[in-house]
C-alpha cells in the first residue's frame, strides 16, 4: 500500500499540466483574467436580456396603446413584435435555465451516468503516467455555462480508492449539445453522450484533494 500511495503522491504532482501543489503565479495569473472575463460577460448578457426585454415591453404597449386609440395597427408591425418577443424569452432561457433543465434532467439517471463516466475515466486514466488509482466513486454535482468560450462544464465529485476525494470536470462545447435529445448525454456509446466527451479526452482533473 506504502508503494502505491508513494507512485499516486507522483501521478498527483506531474498529471495534468505538470501540476505541482502550488501552482505557477503565471498559472494563477490566467485564472483570474478568466474569472474577471466571466464576471464581465455575465454582466454584458444581464444588461443586454434587460434592454432586449425593455425594447419589446416597450414596442408591445405601443401597439397596445395605439389600438385602445383605434388607430389600424398593420400585421407585420404585430407579428414583428410578437417574433421578436419570442426571440427574446428563447435567449433568456440560457445560460441560467439551461444549466437547471441540464442537471434536472440528468439527476434522475445519475446511477447509469455515474457508471459510464468510471468506465470511461478509468480507461482514459490507465495511459497516465505512475500508474493512477483506479476511480470508485462518480456522482454530478452541478452544471456551469461558460459564455466565453461558449461551453458547458460538467462538475462530478470523485472517490478513488485511496478514498481520497477530487473534482473532475467535463468539457462539452454548446453546438455538441444536442438539447432535444438531453438523455443521449447519459448514454455510454452515443456520440453526443458525457462518457463519449471523457474518452476524446475533453475533461480536466484536478488532483488537487478537496476537504
Amino acid at each position: 500500500m506504502e508503494d502505491i500511495k508513494s507512485h499516486y503522491k507522483r501521478f498527483r504532482e506531474t498529471f495534468l499540466f505538470d501540476y505541482s501543489e502550488t501552482l505557477p503565479s503565471e498559472t494563477i495569473n490566467k485564472l483570474k483574467t478568466r474569472v474577471i472575463e466571466e464576471r464581465d460577460q455575465q454582466k454584458s448578457e444581464e444588461n443586454e436580456t434587460y434592454k432586449q426585454s425593455s425594447a419589446q415591453n416597450f414596442k408591445i404597449n405601443e401597439i397596445a396603446e395605439n389600438l385602445k386609440s383605434g388607430k389600424i395597427v398593420g400585421e407585420k408591425i404585430i407579428s414583428n413584435a410578437l417574433s421578436y418577443a419570442s426571440k427574446t424569452n428563447a435567449n433568456i432561457l440560457t445560460p441560467k435555465s439551461l444549466e437547471m433543465q441540464l442537471l434536472q434532467k440528468l439527476s434522475p439517471n445519475k446511477a447509469d451516468l455515474s457508471n459510464h463516466i468510471i468506465e470511461a475515466l478509468n480507461y482514459q486514466l490507465s495511459f497516465q503516467p505512475h500508474q493512477p488509482p483506479i476511480i470508485t466513486y462518480v456522482l454530478i454535482r452541478k452544471v456551469r455555462y461558460n459564455s466565453n468560450y461558449n461551453t458547458f462544464h460538467f462538475i462530478f465529485d470523485i472517490v478513488n480508492f485511496l478514498d481520497e476525494k477530487l473534482e473532475f470536470i467535463i468539457e462539452v462545447s454548446r453546438e455538441a449539445l444536442d438539447l432535444e435529445n438531453i438523455d443521449q448525454l447519459v448514454e455510454n456509446d452515443s456520440h453526443g453522450s458525457l462518457a463519449y466527451h471523457v474518452r476524446e479526452g475533453s475533461f480536466i482533473l484536478d488532483t488537487h484533494l478537496k476537504e
